[in-house]
Formats: structure tokens, C-alpha cells, sequence
């Protein structure tokens, strides 16, 4: 049952029930009571969106008590993620659509609500990143009369750099030159194999280091190539150390300044991306797991 993993505790139980309106009591202060789904909805799918739509109904965003209160606000927002990707798309645009508009009652908890929303979905070292997810939150951030000023233009920043090179997208293009010092592009090398990962890096990067040797640790199928780019744009340092990576992956040195034309946005490295042979985006800045699990590694 959705609620299961809703509620973090399990002391919420799914009753059927056709009255939408009824609302299942949280025995937790924490927790929101819950919507019960009506029992017309059986597919997991259904009751996902129903509640992707419903969850914060009992939500009162002008008693502050609440609405301000990081805890509260904190946990309800983490179980609403566990709901939200498991529901329809348009179910996901229109929870999220309804959720900022009644937020909209109170301009300190719909500020708060959106640094909640940048804190868990944007952050880059957040457990719970999930970029399509925060691009939901940030159109009706940037559409919203109570958001402007810095905040305005800092949420406008962080959806323009959410919107490039999604899943699905076609990679921006830009030059590299191999360890062996040729001349190539990204769209050149992806080309070569099924699938690629890449893997944007600083050679002085300790976190870099250490994603390279989980990912050295893990059997990688054939048909996938390991592309590691230096962006840093220190040639000397990359041709110093060019030698660390395993023996099989391509290494390369970015010769265009990839976030100054503002091709990338890497908001922390390393940042690995996942392309099939026609250079399209299958995972963005994603994590070890995701990448692996994409590729059915055995770690």
C-alpha cells in the first residue's frame, strides 16, 4: 500500500473510502492527517496520483505554527516525494500546481516552502536530488507574484540550468582533446559505443578520486565506455595526471569552457552523465547508483 511508505512510521494505514474529504488522523504530530483513496482507485498508479494531488489537503499554510515549523514541514515534505514520482505526470504537475497555490496564503511559509523544495530536490549533495522533480516547484516559484527580488532571479537561475541537457535531450556538443592529445567531441566519442558514461571531474578533486575507484570497482558491460573530462581547463595539470584512471577508460580535456558558455551547469563535482550512441541525455548528474542500476551492473 502507497501510505506504507508514506508516512515513515507505518502507523498510517490506506482505508478505502469514497469520501475524499475523510482524512485518515496522524498518530504522529509530525505527520499530516492523510486523504484516505477512494477504493475505485485499485492501480498503484491511481492511488499515487490521488494522493500526489491530495496529500497536503489538511494543510492550513497560514497557521504558522505549522507552516514555519522546519520539522513538520520538513518530514511531510520528504513523504510527499515518496509519493510524487510514482504518480501520473499530470498528476505530478497539477499536486505540485495546487500545493504552491494554496501555499500562496501566507508569503513567509510559501518562502519557506520553496528553500524546503531547493533544500531536498536541488541541493546537490541532497539524498533526495531529484531535478525534474524541483523543475515542477521552480516554474510555480518563478511564476509566483510573492517570489522576487534575489530570490526571483536565484530561482530563475537554478531553472535554466535544470532545463539543460535533460533525459531526453540530445547533450550539448563541445571539443575535447584525447589523452593521446587528438582532437574530438563529445558527440564524436558517444557515437563510438552504445552507451557512455561520462564523468566531469577536477583532477584535484578528492570526491573525484574516490567516484572513480567505485566506479574502477564495478563490472562495467562491454558495450559501455567510461569518458572522464577535466573541466577545470588546466592543461598542465590534466596532461599530470591523465595516467591515474583505469586502463580502458578514454580520458579527455574540455577545450571549450563548458559552464562559462553555459553549455553545463555542474553544480558539484564530480558530475556523471549517462549518453547513448546519439549523444542523448539517459541520466543527468546522477548518482553511482542510478548509473549502475542503469546499466544492470552487478557491484
Amino acid at each position: 500500500m502507497i501510505m506504507a511508505s508514506c508516512s515513515g512510521s507505518g502507523k498510517e494505514q490506506v482505508a478505502g473510502s469514497h469520501d475524499s474529504a475523510t482524512a485518515v488522523s496522524a498518530a504522529d504530530p509530525l505527520l499530516l492527517p492523510l486523504p484516505q483513496v477512494p477504493d475505485s482507485l485499485t492501480e498503484p498508479v491511481e492511488r499515487a496520483s490521488f494522493l500526489a494531488m491530495h496529500f497536503w489537503d489538511a494543510m492550513d499554510w497560514k497557521d504558522r505554527s505549522r507552516s514555519l515549523d522546519t520539522a513538520f514541514v520538513e518530514q511531510n515534505f520528504a513523504n510527499y516525494l515518496t509519493v510524487l514520482p510514482l504518480a501520473d505526470s499530470l498528476s505530478r504537475v497539477q499536486g505540485v500546481d495546487a500545493l504552491m497555490k494554496s501555499a500562496e496564503a501566507d508569503s513567509a511559509a510559501y518562502a519557506f516552502l520553496g528553500e524546503t523544495a531547493a533544500k531536498y530536490l536541488g541541493d546537490p549533495n541532497s539524498p533526495m536530488r531529484d531535478e525534474e522533480l524541483y523543475i515542477l516547484f521552480l516554474r510555480e516559484l518563478t511564476r509566483s507574484p510573492l517570489t522576487d527580488g534575489a530570490m526571483k532571479m536565484r530561482y530563475d537561475h537554478h531553472l535554466e540550468a535544470a532545463m539543460k541537457n535533460r533525459p531526453g535531450m540530445r547533450a550539448a556538443d563541445f571539443r575535447l582533446a584525447d589523452a593521446e592529445g587528438r582532437i574530438t567531441t563529445l558527440h564524436e566519442l558517444a557515437a563510438s559505443a552504445p552507451r557512455t558514461v561520462v564523468l566531469f571531474y577536477d583532477p584535484d578533486c578528492d570526491h573525484c578520486k574516490e567516484t572513480v575507484a567505485r566506479l574502477a570497482s564495478v563490472r562495467v558491460p562491454e558495450s559501455v565506455r567510461i569518458t572522464a573530462v577535466d573541466v577545470m581547463g588546466d592543461r598542465d595539470r590534466f596532461e599530470a595526471t591523465k595516467n591515474e584512471f583505469p586502463s580502458g577508460w578514454r580520458v579527455a580535456f574540455a577545450l571549450d569552457p563548458i559552464e562559462d558558455r553555459g553549455l553545463y551547469v555542474l553544480p558539484a563535482l564530480p558530475s556523471l552523465y549517462l549518453l547513448n550512441r546519439s549523444a542523448q541525455v539517459l541520466l543527468k548528474d546522477a548518482p553511482i547508483g542510478a548509473i549502475t542500476q542503469q546499466l544492470d551492473v552487478d557491484n
